[in-house]
């Protein structure tokens, strides 16, 4: 089977521009997370809601600190899919 951990091999890394996209999006993060308790929506869809921004968030922070190009594609196509429940719903 040879060396499977290999395969599977990925890099993080965090730079001074970086660091600034991980705050900026934790503040947007933040501030989202505060006005979804003031909608008027079930709390079905609020908590499926907060989900979805929570999982939007850990795939952007994985997209600013991937230093390897395919585990950038992969999260970034990852993150349409809450993107496309935020808008769509």
């Amino acid at each position: 089977m040879g060396n499977f951990s290999k395969l599977f091999d990925f890099t993080l890394g965090l730079d001074g521009i970086t660091l600034l996209f991980i705050i900026l999006t934790a503040s947007i993060f933040v501030l989202c997370s505060f006005i979804t308790h003031d909608l008027d929506i079930g709390q079905k869809l609020k908590s499926c809601l907060n989900i979805t921004v929570f999982f939007l968030g850990a795939l952007l922070f994985i997209i600013f600190i991937s230093l390897d190009l395919f585990l950038f594609y992969v999260c970034f196509e990852t993150s349409l899919i809450p993107m496309f429940f935020m808008i769509g719903y």
